[in-house]
């Protein structure tokens, strides 16, 4: 896909800022965080920031999505979220959280052209044995996300504000149900086509459908840095980096065409 020299520099320079964060589908057990909380007895937790309910919109040719103001796809509601190409919804649900959380909103902006869209979120409060683990605010999570050759891309960028190194799991949950737009708008189908078995590699993911015109449609989420998933890095192995303090971390996903890289996207 052809990109400017300028951003597709800039996108080069971003690379030297990355370092190791889990970014998987899977809740792996105590990797929560949740499982260990216990709050003190007089603790007021934040509630859910009140934010804008209209969604966010983004169009290019003959791809558009739809998100809601934190930038994910919600499988509830009235199901109008998704990530269409050629009238097929091929992602019908994205949700990035801090474990089992989700973030706290703070802003999202779309741009007047509706090309862009960029979501300013931090973490909630958490806790380990009764004990403040990681205050609310001290992280701030950046989502950019646009689209072009029938794909969407994201950028994500975690910034440490805190005093002290953090490790929290960055976790993704996403799904494709390759539902034609008249579905979406209701219409109940007496037969379907079927789901493929996914195949799930260390830097990207396959979702797939055969339609019962027989063709096969997928979706490919592909990460960069690869994906950590319990097979690849086992809870208790070496190397499950924390972000230190004052330090970010980049990250970029791209949902594509068969075939493609994300590196070869940026290249």
């Amino acid at each position: 896909m052809p990109r400017s020299k300028s951003r597709g520099s800039l996108l080069r320079r971003e690379l030297t800022l990355w370092k190791t964060m889990m970014i998987s589908n899977e809740i792996a057990g105590m990797d929560s965080l949740n499982d260990l909380e216990e709050k003190p007895p007089f603790y007021i937790e934040a509630r859910k920031t009140r934010g804008d309910d209209h969604p966010r919109v983004l169009k290019h040719e003959e791809t558009f999505a739809v998100f809601d103001h934190f930038g994910d796809i919600k499988p509830e509601g009235f199901g109008e979220e998704g990530l269409f190409h050629r009238d097929t919804r091929y992602l019908s649900q994205f949700l990035l959280g801090f474990g089992r959380k989700r973030p706290l909103f703070l802003s999202s902006t779309i741009r007047e052209d509706n090309d862009l869209l960029t979501i300013d979120l931090a973490n909630p409060d958490f806790f380990i044995n009764g004990d403040m683990h990681i205050p609310r605010g001290s992280l701030h999570l950046y989502r950019c996300k646009f689209l072009g050759a029938g794909a969407c891309y994201e950028r994500l960028r975690l910034k440490n504000y805190g005093l002290k190194e953090i490790r929290v799991p960055l976790v993704l949950h996403y799904k494709a149900d390759f539902a034609d737009i008249f579905e979406v708008r209701g219409l109940k189908r007496k037969e379907r086509g079927r789901y493929l078995e996914p195949v799930i590699e260390d830097s990207r993911v396959i979702l797939g459908y055969r339609g019962l015109d027989q063709i096969v449609r997928r979706t490919v989420l592909d990460f960069s840095p690869r994906r950590r998933t319990r097979k690849n890095h086992p809870r208790n192995s070496p190397g499950r980096d924390g972000l230190p303090a004052g330090s970010s971390f980049w990250a970029i996903c791209g949902m594509l065409e068969q075939g493609r890289t994300i590196n070869q996207i940026w290249n």
